[in-house]
């Protein structure tokens, strides 16, 4: 008796390792599988795009990065310093205002883009004053820094219905940080409920 339960716990420990090997491969495996929602990720500031390979049914290559656009490295670091806050503008998208949230559409002019965070703040014109909206809770969920590429847009999507709850009619600013040259400065878009 205790000879076969030996055996079953041996049988047993043995299909818990094939077990263990198989969902450890499968998962360094499926890590590295591309978006099936698009074609591109991006790495460290290159854009990567999926070419086909017959060896494992894809590789990621490289398409673009900023400092390919400028061949020598000073005219990248002067690209870089000339970043300005004037080239960086925030609208909202058209009919997708609503007292819980918004999309926004920001867009980079500037040859080296500049970085953005989740933070945000929300304010209420009142007698021509902009007065800061108070939070319900003071908890915002920072998953990392965003850039737009350079002289392109990019659209947000924010609910800030967690943060500020439903906003009353009125006339409100939406402002986000936008860093650059280590140095930040908010930008604006305007909306009404």
């Amino acid at each position: 008796m205790k000879k076969g339960l030996k055996i079953v716990g041996i049988v047993l420990g043995i299909i818990v390792l094939i077990m263990i090997v198989f969902l450890v491969t499968d998962f360094f495996l499926r890590k590295n599988l591309p978006n099936k929602t698009t074609n591109t990720q991006t790495n460290h500031g290159e854009i990567l795009e999926i070419k086909p390979d017959t060896s494992t049914g894809f590789v990621w290559e490289k398409k673009w990065s900023p400092e390919e656009r400028f061949r020598d490295p000073e005219g990248y670091q002067k690209a870089l310093e000339s970043r300005t806050f004037d080239k960086v503008s925030m609208k909202v998208k058209q009919d997708t205002v609503t007292n819980i949230g918004a999309t926004f559409i920001i867009t980079d002019k500037n040859e080296v883009s500049c970085g953005y965070t989740n933070e945000y703040k929300i304010e209420r014109n009142i007698f021509g004053l902009w007065v800061p909206v108070i939070p319900i809770t003071y908890i915002i969920s920072v998953d990392g820094s965003y850039s737009t590429l350079a002289k392109e847009t990019v659209e947000r999507k924010e609910d800030w219905s967690n943060v500020y709850g439903a906003l009353r009619k009125g006339k409100y600013r939406f402002s986000k940080k936008v860093y650059a040259n280590q140095e930040c400065q908010y930008i604006h878009a305007e909306f009404s409920i």
